[in-house]
């Protein structure tokens, strides 16, 4: 029967002491929470910004190359196009983006593309390497007979 013996007033200031308290606790709590919350989405910011980064690296490689194969496509094979399209910016790229790839098929699409940007970098260095040797052919028209034989050479190897 304590509880009829306390004062009005001193009910109301325990049952204000007590909502304080949990108030602070609750606020307390809230700031926690916010300075969780923050270090996962730097955290967050900093590993998907380089993945992003990676992959407009990559896009824009790409774009430069086929812009490149244009152009060399509508200047007939004169110029520099496949000197460009030899850079390595492509294969810079691919590599970044593998070390910023967190599934399995992030992994495995970047895989294909490395598959067929080697197949389409192998068939790039043959091409140059036959218009060299047509651009030797057409130079040396009027060499002596002999020298036919070391040309014909020449293509067979930059043909394997």
């Amino acid at each position: 029967m304590g509880y009829r013996n306390i004062s009005l007033a001193t009910r109301i200031s325990t049952t204000l002491v007590g909502l304080l308290l949990i108030a602070a606790i609750s606020n307390a709590v809230a700031i926690a929470s916010a300075y969780r919350i923050e270090a996962f989405q730097e955290t967050l910011v900093i590993e998907n910004l380089s993945s992003v980064r990676a992959a407009e690296g990559l896009e824009s490689a790409l774009l430069e190359q086929r812009g490149y194969v244009s152009s060399y496509v509508l200047d007939r094979g004169r110029g520099d196009g496949l000197e460009r399209l030899a850079r390595k910016t492509v294969d810079f790229w691919l590599e970044k983006a593998r070390e910023t790839a967190r599934t399995d098929t992030e992994r495995e699409l970047l895989d294909r593309l490395k598959v067929v940007q080697n197949a389409y970098a192998g068939r790039r260095e043959r091409r140059s390497r036959r218009m060299c040797v047509d651009r030797f052919d057409e130079s040396h028209d009027r060499a002596p007979l002999l020298a036919r034989p070391s040309v014909k050479k020449l293509t067979e190897v930059s043909s394997l």
